[in-house]
């Protein structure tokens, strides 16, 4: 299901060796690509529609897969996190995917 998102913003499966596509290195890849793609769309005359895509492809995306298991997956390893270092990026890393959702959800309604 990951790869079909992938896909459909123009990006296939990622470089071999870098595990599965699901990974969520590789989900937090694409929505960087995503990210990207909107940064340089956002510079084009008349790309109002091709920024209001790309930012519905990241919205789509973090509600279908990212906040679908990260946050319980973040509050796991906050849990039983050894170091400090992983339970704080962790919880950073919850915290900045609610935070993207919410301002992508704003600057749909806008």
């Amino acid at each position: 299901m990951v790869l079909r998102s992938y896909q459909r913003a123009g990006y296939g499966e990622f470089e071999e060796g870098v595990g599965p596509q699901d990974h969520l290195g590789v989900e937090l890849k694409f929505m960087a690509f995503l990210c990207h793609d909107e940064s340089v769309a956002c510079t084009k005359q008349n790309s109002t529609k091709e920024v209001a895509a790309l930012r519905d492809a990241q919205r789509q995306f973090l509600q279908d897969h990212l906040l679908a298991w990260v946050p319980a997956y973040c509050e796991r390893l906050q849990r039983e996190a050894q170091e400090d270092f992983y339970a704080a990026a962790a919880s950073l890393t919850a915290e900045l995917l609610g935070e993207d959702y919410a301002l992508l959800q704003e600057s749909g309604s806008g």
